[in-house]
């Protein structure tokens, strides 16, 4: 499975992606091999400091809306917009320590994963949310 952000200026311009990806030329980030529905919802909670579960009231982060699924395994999904902001206002020791806690919690429930890897996922999906709050556009993520 391949997972691909991207800007687009909105959900019908996003559900061009669904067949073959985001066009030539658009800015990406790829990566592979994790449940992304999830992960962008732990993210959320992370980067809100409600990764842990403390601080009282259960946290629900928003999970991404489909914007568009095909008749294969391919869907478009928009990532959420606190997601984003919270993306927007993060630094690189921010987004590293959000990648690390994400990467530890992942395996605890034995799934192996590079925090490295996914510092650089974050710091290029962060770059991608700056890019679409600066065009007013959205960052969407393709899998398939």
């Amino acid at each position: 499975m391949i997972i691909t952000f991207f800007v687009a200026a909105d959900d019908a311009a996003a559900t061009g992606a669904l067949a073959d990806g985001p066009g030539p030329g658009t800015d990406t980030a790829t990566c592979g091999n994790f449940d992304v529905f999830f992960a962008l919802g732990e993210w959320q909670a992370i980067l809100d400091g409600n990764g842990n579960g403390a601080g009282g009231a259960a946290f629900v982060p928003d999970y991404p809306d489909v914007v568009a699924s095909g008749d294969d395994t391919a869907m478009v999904l928009a990532v959420p917009p606190a997601l984003e902001r919270a993306l927007v206002d993060a630094d690189g020791p921010t987004l590293a320590a959000t990648a690390e806690h994400w990467v530890r919690e992942q395996a605890a429930e034995g799934q192996e994963l590079d925090a490295e890897l996914f510092t650089g996922v974050l710091g290029e999906l962060a770059g991608l949310a700056r890019t679409a709050a600066g065009t007013g556009g959205a960052t969407y993520c393709r899998v398939g």
